[in-house]
This record gives C-alpha cells, sequence and structure tokens, in this order.
C-alpha cells in the first residue's frame, strides 16, 4: 500500500512537500519524504526515486525513513542540480548528497551511493566484533 500527501512546505513557499508511505504486506512501513522546488523537478524523477526508495526498503527491512531534497543553485552562472538523500537505517543516518547538471543524474548517482553504503553496512554488521569480552573467569 503507497499512501501519497502533497503539500506546499509552510516554510519554504517555493518548495513542494510530498509525502509517500509504503507499507509492505508485512505492516513494515517506510515513510518517504520529498522536498522539491516547484515545477523544478520532473515527476518521473521522483517516481524513479520512491520506486529505488522502495525496491532498497524491501532488500534492507532496517530502513524506515527516507527524506529526499532537491535543490538547485549557481556556480559560476552554471546552474547546478543537487539530490540529497538523508536515510535511516540500522538505527543510524545515512547522507548521501550529489550535484550534477540536472536532477536525473545526480538522483541516479544518489541512488548508487546508497546501494554501495548499504551494502558496506550490512557486511559491516555481519562481521564479528574485533574483541570480545567477558565477564566470566575462567
Amino acid at each position: 500500500m503507497i499512501r501519497v500527501r502533497n503539500r506546499t512546505d509552510s516554510s519554504h513557499a517555493q518548495m513542494n512537500l510530498k509525502e509517500i508511505i509504503y507499507r509492505s504486506n508485512k505492516n513494515i512501513f517506510m515513510n518517504i519524504e520529498f522536498h522539491v522546488p516547484h515545477h523544478e523537478v520532473k515527476e518521473w524523477i521522483i517516481n524513479y526515486m520512491k520506486e529505488e526508495l522502495i525496491h532498497l526498503h524491501k532488500d534492507y527491512k532496517e530502513i524506515g525513513r527516507a527524506e529526499v531534497f532537491f535543490s538547485e543553485r549557481m556556480n559560476d552562472l552554471i546552474p547546478e542540480k543537487i539530490c540529497e538523500v538523508d536515510l535511516s537505517a540500522f538505527s543510524d543516518s545515512i547522507k548521501i548528497k550529489r550535484i550534477a547538471n540536472s536532477f536525473d543524474q545526480a538522483a541516479r548517482e544518489v541512488i548508487k551511493e546508497l546501494h554501495e553504503k548499504l551494502e558496506q553496512h550490512l557486511k559491516m554488521q555481519n562481521q564479528p566484533p574485533d574483541e570480545i569480552t567477558s565477564t566470566i573467569k575462567v
């Protein structure tokens, strides 16, 4: 089940906020929030990010929340497109930010980096600790 709410962010009149709540068939929830400049990001890019984040959630059930920020800034009269994701997973926050010539390119780079970071995190979690401490006297 996916529930979507759209509203204008009251703190930024030029931003739209799209909130998506995804519930898997096992009642595991993930909340996705998109902060998007008005009319700047194409809907298919938002849908691409939504689908990729839901796919990540299916692989890593520990993901509970994702905030996606799209913005634009000028660098020497050249517009730069920014995609930033703040992901809550494994009782931690994973933040990825990419700057590119298009929102499409920035979004794809963020998703690629998220895949790599989550895989790294999972490998580290599955390794035994470096040192085992015991209070049992032998």
